[in-house]
């Protein structure tokens, strides 16, 4: 079970700068509070695609966080999802902008996550013990920097994400 801390070069204003995006697009991107973000954004690789995941947790947390703007980062239509050959569970990349002073949303994805992960473990009777793979990128609105915390280890592993204080994240920066 690891947890790791790195500094991101995703921000919002990267992403409303990827000049394939429509305007529906950007709009998204503008006002969701949890946006959804494929892999290889920022890659050599010229496509995105999601993981497996990524429909059906949009579909949860939006019943769930009802309080909460979440969206995908991808035109409409234009969604691709790339195929892994893996028991581990891959939730998309997600990108929170918060004020570390006065957001509390980490620990309501870790929730969310927690959550979605019991509901799909009863719902298909798989092994609980499948590793999760994790990565939350924060973006902190008032500096423009973002980190990205990456969590790869058991479901019960989780709550350690709990303990992970935003503002020490961000110090000296």
């Amino acid at each position: 079970m690891a947890i790791e801390v790195v500094d991101s070069d995703i921000t919002l204003e990267g992403l409303l700068s990827i000049e394939d995006f429509d305007t529906d697009t950007k709009g998204r991107i503008q006002k969701s509070e949890i946006l959804l973000l494929p892999f290889n954004v920022f890659g050599d690789k010229s496509e995105r695609a999601f993981y497996p995941e990524t429909s059906d947790f949009l579909k949860f947390a939006k019943t769930e966080l009802d309080d909460y703007k979440i969206d995908i980062c991808e035109n409409k239509g234009k969604e691709k999802t790339e195929i892994l050959q893996s028991a581990d569970v891959w939730l998309p990349i997600f990108l929170i902008s918060i004020d570390p002073l006065k957001d509390v949303i980490l620990p309501i994805i870790v929730s969310l996550i927690s959550n979605y992960l019991f509901y799909k473990s009863k719902k298909e009777t798989k092994d609980d013990e499948r590793s999760v793979n994790i990565q939350i990128i924060i973006h902190d609105k008032k500096r423009d920097i973002s980190k990205n915390l990456k969590y790869d280890g058991p479901v019960s592993g989780l709550d350690k994400l709990n303990a992970i204080d935003v503002n020490k994240i961000f110090e000296g920066k």
